[in-house]
């Protein structure tokens, strides 16, 4: 093993071990199936970005840090859904937003500049894009576990889905 790969690795441990931080001090481990799946997006991306490390071919850092405004004026968008849900318990509210914040910091790193020697570049490039896929698995999940209770409420009102749509019209 070369330098550079054993750098790569070291890089996708600490990312995983961030990870798991993150779903034990949220408690996202307290869910369902498709939960489970969506938390375990970033072990799979990683584990392919491990075994597939050609650090030779690497992108243009330009296309892969790129950030858009709208990417962070979109995630800060989503804790109104929490507030725009009357019959979200506070505790349901407090824990969506902590995972959307969390996933906002995260997603904020990726704009921190450091000047480094290029041939690190590598190692800032996998880093970024980790913190990022951490950031997109915490979003996707709010998301999911945000409507799964939506639903989960709504079904357990026995409802129609005629009486499903008009409420939809009514609002």
């Amino acid at each position: 093993m070369d330098f550079e790969f054993i750098n790569v690795y070291i890089i996708y441990i600490v990312l995983i071990l961030i990870w798991v931080f993150i779903v034990a001090y949220l408690q996202l481990y307290k869910t369902d199936y498709l939960g489970y799946a969506i938390l375990g997006i970033p072990f799979i991306v990683f584990l392919i970005n491990v075994f597939d490390t050609d650090l030779s071919d690497e992108l243009n850092v330009k296309q892969l840090t790129s950030k858009d405004e709208i990417t962070v004026a979109i995630i800060l968008l989503f804790p109104l859904l929490a507030w725009l849900d009357r019959d979200h318990s506070a505790e349901d509210k407090n824990r969506f937003i902590s995972i959307i914040i969390v996933a906002i910091i995260l997603d904020l790193f990726g704009y921190i500049i450091f000047w480094i020697p290029p041939r690190y570049n590598y190692i800032l490039n996998r880093l970024k894009t980790g913190l990022v896929t951490l950031s997109l698995a915490l979003v996707i999940y709010a998301l999911y576990s945000y409507y799964s209770h939506r639903l989960a409420r709504t079904l357990n009102a026995n409802l129609t889905p005629t009486d499903l749509l008009n409420m939809s019209l009514a609002k």
